[in-house]
């Protein structure tokens, strides 16, 4: 299984949804539109950012600060959002706003509903990248 399998299998269980639900206020059905097309999104963008020295070290510094084992669920429930926000920052620099606007037409939901979202799995995300 791939590393894009795994992240989307763990983070759209349904306990994971809810978590992210209730965090976000966001509905399970909007959660469960956006995952699979923002996931692929945010992996090309780390690849892209490691293909430089200067972003490979970056990322590396990253997944090292982000080694949670906790259950995807449990990571998703105690996310910090603000934290989020930095790692969305970095991975997308100045696409950010781009990418938000796109996943909201995608999905129907708003740029707040997405970044929302996005905010609260990044930290997640890089921990499973840095287990993978």
């Amino acid at each position: 299984m791939n590393l894009l399998s795994l992240l989307l299998g763990s983070m759209m269980t349904q306990s994971s949804v809810n978590n992210l639900s209730g965090k976000t206020g966001t509905s399970q059905s909007a959660i469960m539109r956006l995952l699979p097309l923002a996931i692929p999104i945010l992996i090309k963008y780390l690849t892209k950012n490691a293909q430089s020295q200067q972003g490979a070290l970056s990322l590396l510094g990253a997944l090292t600060q982000h080694k949670n084992t906790n259950s995807m669920e449990l990571q998703l429930a105690d996310a910090d959002a603000d934290d989020g926000d930095m790692i969305l920052n970095h991975i997308l620099g100045g696409n950010y706003g781009n990418v938000m606007n796109q996943l909201a037409g995608q999905s129907g939901m708003s740029e707040d509903q997405v970044s929302s979202v996005l905010a609260n799995i990044a930290p997640a995300l890089l921990s499973g990248v840095s287990a993978a």
